[in-house]
């Protein structure tokens, strides 16, 4: 009865425990499918073949290239060799080791060793552009590094973009700036310092000097008594006048010290009445160098003028006037100068209802164009400025009083230097065109020629 009760206990117990791990097992993959199931329906998995269940929640999608359309074996496109194929021509060959006197233009090697003729697809990229190497097209060094017409990317780039016309014009300006890089200085350098027109100058130095001007428009020459005497001892109001004088002027002194002496024959044609020539008043001026620095000198001066020329014919003021001025200018480089000047004339023994005092200020540039060892030409550009402080002038309808006139005018000019050390010395060359353009006026328009013999 006991051995038949074990055995159903120990069969029951094996058949009983069997469902109940079953279900255990079917539970927990329940459990499995249910979480894939709703983890499949928050991200879906995407078109390709990867499976839902190796992307990770969130995760960020890869990009996708484009696919590649060209061929990988070809060479990459270089945009230098393209720059190079638009220019006009290369040279053929190289100037071998070019004086300094010559400076290539643009368009020209600067100097070197003789390259390879160039093949297809070749670059220049083992040049080295702008500097000194084995490879340099610079292997000759410059004269002045400062001033140097360097050859770079960016210039030449630049100038394979040039029209024919615009290539012709820059390679002849660098011609011309290209005497600037001597070791030695030329005409221009030397002379630059005493280019102006119609300023005067700093340096006392030994000179001769013919001058002729031709002014047109003068309006009122008997303001303040600055040109010619007044009515009832001038010739009285005869309009706007043009002037004509002719003017002989030696200086002789020292590098510090120089008196120059001025010798005028001027006439005029008046608009009403008849117009006169005669001798001019005599003007006698002392120049003295008070200060000469590196880049500054300063001179003072004393002008005279004489009551020499005939008051009644308008050849003259009729009285003694005097005008000290200072005088500067300022090196900018060794081939520009900057000047300026500053003068008071203040007339003596005039008459003191028509006469007046007269403050004259300019400024002024010069600079070298081109130069050799033996010529030079210089561009001027200066501007003056008569201020008629107070005084009488005369008009159509009687006297008029002078109350701060200032007339103001602008002069370019351009001076040809030439010596070839003769006997005379150098011969310089100036002209200069000035032209009125404030609202008084002192001339509309004033030509100047100039011809000077310096030792």
């Amino acid at each position: 009865m006991s051995g038949s009760v074990s055995a159903a206990r120990q069969s029951g117990h094996r058949g009983g425990g069997k469902p109940i791990r079953w279900r255990l097992v079917a539970c927990l993959l329940g459990f499995q499918l249910l979480a894939a199931s709703s983890l499949a329906a928050q991200n879906p998995p995407p078109s390709s073949s990867v499976p839902a269940t190796a992307v990770a929640p969130n995760a960020p999608r890869p990009r996708r290239l484009p696919p590649l359309t060209r061929d990988p074996a070809a060479p990459v496109p270089n945009a230098f060799q393209d720059r190079l194929d638009q220019v006009d021509a290369w040279p053929d060959g190289w100037a071998e080791n070019p004086p300094l006197v010559s400076t290539p233009s643009l368009g020209e090697p600067i100097s070197g060793r003789q390259p390879e003729p160039l093949a297809d697809g070749w670059t220049p990229f083992e040049f080295e552009f702008g500097g000194a190497g084995e490879y340099s097209v610079l292997d000759a060094p410059l004269a002045s590094p400062g001033h140097a017409l360097q050859v770079t990317l960016e210039r030449f780039h630049r100038r394979s973009t040039y029209s024919r016309f615009s290539q012709w014009a820059v390679g002849a300006t660098d011609r011309l700036l290209a005497t600037r890089q001597r070791v030695d200085a030329g005409m221009g350098m030397l002379w630059v310092p005493h280019a102006p027109l119609i300023l005067d100058t700093t340096q006392p130095r030994n000179q001769l000097r013919f001058r002729t001007d031709f002014g047109f428009g003068l309006q009122f020459p008997d303001r303040n008594e600055y040109y010619w005497a007044a009515d009832p001892v001038g010739p009285g109001y005869q309009g706007d006048i043009d002037t004509r004088q002719f003017n002989f002027m030696f200086e002789i002194g020292s590098d510090a010290f120089s008196v120059q002496t001025e010798f005028p024959i001027q006439g005029y044609s008046p608009e009403f009445g008849d117009g006169h020539s005669a001798f001019g008043d005599i003007r006698i001026t002392q120049k003295t160098r008070v200060l000469d620095a590196e880049r500054l000198q300063i001179a003072q001066m004393f002008r005279l003028h004489t009551p020499s020329g005939n008051k009644r014919i308008g050849a003259g003021t009729g009285h003694v006037s005097m005008e000290p001025g200072v005088l500067a200018r300022y090196r900018y480089t060794d081939w520009t100068y900057l000047h300026a000047e500053l003068k008071y004339w203040l007339p003596l023994g005039a008459n003191p209802e028509a006469a007046g005092d007269v403050l004259t200020y300019g400024f002024g540039l010069s600079t070298v164009w081109h130069e050799t060892l033996s010529t030079a030409i210089i561009p001027t550009l200066e501007m003056q400025s008569i201020n008629f402080l107070a005084g009488q002038k005369t008009g159509p309808f009687g006297s008029i009083r002078v109350d701060d006139d200032n007339t103001a005018m602008l002069v370019p000019g351009i001076r040809f230097t030439r010596d070839k050390g003769g006997d005379i010395g150098a011969i310089d060359c100036g002209v200069g065109l000035g032209f009125g353009f404030s609202h008084q006026r002192y001339y509309d328009t004033l030509l100047r020629l100039e011809l000077r013999l310096t030792r």
